[in-house]
């Protein structure tokens, strides 16, 4: 069997018998629970992105995946694309955006661009 791992992941057999990729801080070998055991507490809309002092917020997606790396609480977590919005505030800026995001004139994330395909109502 083939596996593509990107750098700062690390591949660990789940309890269920399938390979689970972690990002490295994360996961049973960090003291986190290993997937197939993990008991997962609902999203609340509570929990948001946390944005940088300058009202950015620090947000990279996997151009070749799903998943996108955010800091939320001060924290590093993955979340997919289509979830962003419930943590990620649309952006009221939308002068200079691109696929999802928009940015200021210093190319930072200022919030989602509210024309993006995948939550434009």
């Amino acid at each position: 069997m083939k596996y593509f791992i990107y750098l700062d992941f690390y591949i660990h057999p789940g309890a269920d018998g399938t390979d689970w990729a972690y990002k490295n801080g994360t996961g049973p070998l960090f003291g986190g629970a290993p997937a197939g055991n993990a008991v997962v507490a609902p999203a609340t809309s509570s929990v948001k992105a946390t944005p940088t002092a300058a009202g950015t917020y620090d947000i990279w997606c996997d151009p070749q995946g799903d998943s996108c790396d955010l800091t939320i609480d001060g924290g590093s977590d993955v979340v997919s694309r289509a979830r962003l919005p419930v943590y990620v505030p649309l952006a009221t800026d939308t002068k200079n955006c691109s696929m999802e995001f928009c940015y200021n004139s210093k190319q930072d994330v200022i919030g989602l661009n509210p024309d993006y395909h995948l939550w434009k109502k």
